[in-house]
């Protein structure tokens, strides 16, 4: 029980957990479980619901920055200035005055973001019940359920602007955090390294000094890959009407 309030600076070699192991798969079915219940039994409270996870969101990174502060271990880089950070904005945004091109950037680029950080955490070093590696996986299943129960309310995304306006989210977010990267020496979108055991890494190993370039291709396809079933339902229907 001691371990769930230290740190990853304060825990001894080896405390941490294995991507996809026994505890990490147990992490994904739990919050798995958890955005399936919203979904189901949420529906009839929607604005409600939606409300009270969008606000849930900045309580638990108060929360873990509190901590880290009476800790003396908050620093720039514990800012909420990531993909999921700002993801946190979007939702709070969404959840009171819902704008199209929020839930566009949300679904295409937030939410595979959030599943990555998920799936290849950069908490590992951590114990995967101690304070810090539960509130990274109650915050980021928190903003996957969010998106995810904006889709089955049956808000969609636009086919078509949609995309447009992850790339436009993109050109104004990323500079930023290259920006602040270079002069708190942070690695905000990991714009500077690639977290381990990510498919990131397999970007730096393929295009060694060009990874930004690999990686800014990488996230358009993801964007693509995000928005195509979406173009390619919008294309039949424009056929059937034509024919």
């Amino acid at each position: 029980m001691g371990a769930f309030w230290l740190t990853a600076s304060e825990l001894p070699a080896g405390s941490g957990f294995a991507l996809f192991g026994p505890a990490h798969w147990a992490w994904l079915l739990a919050l798995l479980a958890g955005t399936v219940l919203v979904c189901r039994f949420g529906r009839g409270h929607g604005r409600l619901l939606a409300r009270l996870l969008a606000c849930a969101l900045p309580a638990t990174e108060l929360a873990k920055d509190i901590f880290l502060w009476q800790k003396g271990q908050f620093w720039a880089g514990s800012l909420p200035f990531y993909l999921c950070g700002f993801a946190m904005f979007l939702i709070l945004l969404d959840a009171f005055w819902p704008y199209p091109f929020l839930l566009d950037v949300l679904y295409g680029l937030c939410l595979p973001g959030t599943i990555g950080a998920l799936l290849f955490p950069d908490w590992t070093p951590q114990p995967p019940f101690n304070l810090l590696s539960t509130q990274s996986f109650v915050f980021h299943g928190l903003l996957a359920a969010y998106i995810v129960f904006q889709l089955a309310r049956g808000r969609r995304p636009h086919p078509v602007r949609g995309a447009g306006s992850c790339v436009l989210f993109l050109l104004g977010f990323a500079p930023l955090t290259k920006l602040l990267d270079h002069f708190w020496g942070t690695n905000f979108l990991f714009l500077e390294a690639p977290p381990a055991g990510s498919p990131l890494e397999w970007l730096q190993m393929t295009f060694g000094g060009g990874y930004l370039f690999g990686y800014a291709l990488f996230a358009l396809l993801l964007i693509e890959i995000m928005y195509f079933p979406l173009q390619l339902a919008l294309w039949k229907a424009r056929r059937g009407k034509a024919e």
